[in-house]
């Protein structure tokens, strides 16, 4: 069974305390754990304001429905947060 993980950086803007930055993150982690059924933290950057640093881990039958997730989990987080992304890492393991 692949395994999958995908890092994403994002950028806040106007964020001037840690528990508005949590205030917009939570609900972004809480979605994909619903939807995904993956493991998602914020893994870097957790004492910055304008930095959010998300890491999924999922698994799943097959290498190309892992890239497919995969993928997916990144439209989500770009359709929630409205803010620019950009995946850091994305890596399936056989």
């Amino acid at each position: 069974m692949p395994v999958g993980l995908i890092e994403i950086t994002m950028r806040l803007f106007g964020v001037k305390s840690l528990k508005e930055k949590r205030s917009l993150v939570r609900p972004i982690l809480a979605k994909l754990r619903h939807d995904f059924n993956c493991a998602v933290i914020e893994s870097d950057a957790q004492d910055s304001h304008d930095v959010f640093v998300l890491s999924a881990v999922t698994i799943n039958t097959s290498s190309i429905e892992m890239g497919i997730t995969l993928d997916n989990i990144f439209k989500t987080v770009e359709h929630e947060s409205s803010l620019p992304c950009d995946v850091t890492r994305r890596e399936i393991f056989s």
